[in-house]
């Protein structure tokens, strides 16, 4: 569900101009990864604004892709 609001939907346009995002799909669970391309800390405010609503998230490995 997330995986198409990121392709199709104008907030998924909007945080795929100021993230990077990876797409991790393993046998038993699959999980996305987002990292700002300014280099700045992701935070929850980012996809909010955006229109997208993620609950739960570990900023600790978000942090860890963007040094």
């Amino acid at each position: 569900m997330i995986i198409d609001a990121l392709k199709h939907s104008s907030s998924g346009i909007g945080i795929r101009i100021s993230h990077e995002i990876r797409i991790t799909r393993g046998p038993d669970k699959s999980w996305i990864e987002f990292w700002r391309k300014d280099g700045k800390p992701v935070n929850a405010f980012d996809f909010f604004n955006m229109g997208l609503h993620i609950d739960r998230y570990n900023t600790q490995r978000t942090y860890a892709l963007q040094k």
